[in-house]
């Protein structure tokens, strides 16, 4: 899980200082404030679209996260707030997540059951994120909203190659 933790901040921290990222959100405009908080929802949007896909795995992952960060140096209050955070994100995550699922239920283009979930996982996490990112000021045809669906795409492609390779080791210690 350590591998995956690291994962998860590092792709984030690539995202936030790329500079197609940080030109839509207008980063030399605000405040290193605000600029921290958008890294910390990629943070734990990347995170929340990890345990939406591997549940089973919420209390290990949320444990190594938290763990990177106090190894860093990160104090117990700051600690404890990012505890806050992602048990908040992962409540609203599951139920935005179940309403698309629901929502996709009898949708033609996505009849196949694994294919819906994939779409709403990555749309919720998309979605909830750019919201956030944006402080509930969205708009229509954000570019924003294109950038960190690609984003998640790939993380959840990443987050599965490597649980099947954990799986694949596993099952070679196994026998």
């Amino acid at each position: 899980m350590e591998k995956v933790v690291s994962l998860i901040a590092q792709s984030a921290f690539e995202l936030w200082k790329s500079r197609d990222f940080r030109e839509l959100v207008s980063f030399e405009d605000i405040s290193q404030t605000e600029q921290d908080r958008i890294f910390n929802e990629l943070e734990v949007s990347s995170l929340g679209l990890f345990i939406l896909q591997y549940d089973h795995l919420e209390k290990q992952i949320t444990k190594e996260f938290i763990g990177l960060f106090a190894s860093l140096g990160i104090g117990s209050q700051l600690l404890e707030q990012w505890e806050k955070l992602i048990e908040m994100r992962l409540e609203e995550y599951r139920d935005h997540y179940q309403l698309a699922i629901d929502e996709t239920e009898n949708t033609r283009e996505l009849q196949e059951r694994e294919l819906r979930i994939i779409w709403s996982r990555v749309e919720t996490i998309s979605i909830d994120c750019l919201s956030h990112v944006r402080v509930g000021k969205v708009k229509k045809g954000d570019h924003l909203w294109k950038m960190l669906r690609e984003f998640f795409v790939a993380q959840d492609i990443m987050f599965k190659k490597i649980m099947e390779k954990v799986k694949i080791n596993q099952s070679i210690l196994e026998s």
